[in-house]
């Protein structure tokens, strides 16, 4: 399995993204373990692989993970920074 493409995500839309999900009840953070071991399935990619991957690019300080699903496109792997405004995304891990 190749590892997902991260992507950068404009933070108003990402906000507007984790409201929608809150919403309907599709957001999972790593403190409901066992809902978040099952989300994170298709990411093949640990929370701290992403951080380090993420890190790499842009991100730095402080940061949460959320994944959100039933959001169509939307749906995604998601480390942000509150205090800095930004978002990261990992799509989905795509066979070799």
């Amino acid at each position: 399995m190749g590892q997902g493409r991260i992507l950068e995500v404009a933070y108003p839309k990402f906000k507007s993204i984790l409201t929608a999900a809150k919403r309907n009840g599709e957001k999972f953070d790593p403190s409901q373990k066992a809902a978040w071991r099952e989300a994170l399935g298709p990411y093949k990619q640990s929370e701290a692989g992403f951080r380090v991957r993420a890190n790499a690019k842009t991100l730095s300080g402080v940061t949460d993970a959320v994944i959100v699903r039933g959001l169509g496109e939307d749906d995604g792997y998601y480390l942000y920074s509150v205090d800095e405004q930004v978002c990261m995304k990992l799509e989905p891990s795509t066979p070799d």
